[in-house]
């Protein structure tokens, strides 16, 4: 199986735009105005982007990396969206790029990684974001108190059980096609069917 039929496999990127979202540690020591300049054209790239105006979107984001080359951030919101374009030999050197500078950064990086890469390789990038998740899980659980912030952590929880679901189901599917010829495919894929009904009862 190609990349392209893994992605449609798990609901053609279900771990949905975090990278937008996450504010990235990592930054260039730019002048305040360049960043101020690379933040509103990342705001434009994303209302073309909600608004389907993807080639112009990528033209936005293009500028705002110029001025800020390392923000783990724009990398990955590049790197999604070069994956809408179906671009992806420059998506996997945008998201590498971003998981070099934070490896324990943003989970989709690695997931997205994951739909684009194949075999073992893709085995790895799904692993280390089920872990970033994992990490996630374990605090949220803290939060689940009572109150309007225990309620918001409980939805958090489930969408990272959604996602390690699915990036379980894609590891599986590997082991059905691209590892299908190792000694353990079988095993390995029975793990991650498991590992997955498990994650999918905790929703």
């Amino acid at each position: 199986a190609t990349p392209s039929c893994r992605r449609s496999c798990i609901n053609s990127n279900p771990f949905g735009r975090p990278a937008r979202r996450r504010q990235s540690s990592r930054r260039r020591a730019d002048p305040a105005g360049a960043m101020a300049s690379a933040q509103a054209l990342a705001e434009r790239a994303e209302h073309c982007v909600d608004t389907f105006e993807l080639p112009l979107a990528l033209k936005f984001y293009d500028k705002a990396l110029a001025l800020e080359p390392d923000n783990c951030a724009l990398l990955d919101a590049v790197g999604e969206l070069l994956m809408q374009l179906d671009d992806a030999e420059r998506a996997i050197a945008v998201l590498q790029k971003s998981v070099a500078l934070e490896p324990d950064g943003n989970f989709a990086a690695w997931t997205n990684l994951g739909q684009l890469l194949g075999g073992a390789t893709a085995v790895q990038c799904y692993e280390k974001g089920i872990g970033l998740l994992r990490t996630r899980e374990r605090a949220l659980r803290k939060r689940t108190t009572k109150g309007a912030a225990g309620a918001e952590a409980r939805q958090d929880l489930c969408t990272a059980e959604q996602n390690i679901c699915a990036a379980l189901s894609a590891i599986a599917e590997i082991y059905l096609t691209d590892l299908c010829d190792e000694p353990d495919a079988e095993a390995a894929c029975e793990r991650a069917v498991e590992q997955a009904a498990c994650a999918n009862l905790r929703i």
